[in-house]
């Protein structure tokens, strides 16, 4: 969220090219820690596997509406998910 508050704010850039940079930088995060945990055989595959379909779909499906999407409905489900993380991290 603060990235994106520094790109529309400071940088002005458009709202939606802001979530799709936090979106772009968090997959270099995410191979780096799968493949730390691929080496270390700490990746039980089999289990992942459903996350990561999951996750595959869940990122085509997102990218195809992304553009379909208006900025107000974009800001409320970027938030409604932030307050879930917030609510699972507290409970």
């Amino acid at each position: 969220m603060p990235l994106i508050l520094l790109l529309t704010g400071w940088c002005h850039v458009e709202e939606k090219k802001a979530f799709a940079s936090c979106v772009a930088v968090i997959l270099p995060f995410c191979v780096v820690s799968a493949c730390v945990y691929f080496m270390r055989a700490d990746l039980p595959i089999l289990t992942a596997l459903p996350y990561l379909i999951g996750g595959l779909l869940g990122g085509l499906l997102g990218g195809k509406l992304f553009t379909k999407v208006s900025n107000l409905w974009l800001r409320r489900v970027f938030a409604a998910f932030l307050l879930y993380g917030g609510i699972r991290y507290l409970l």
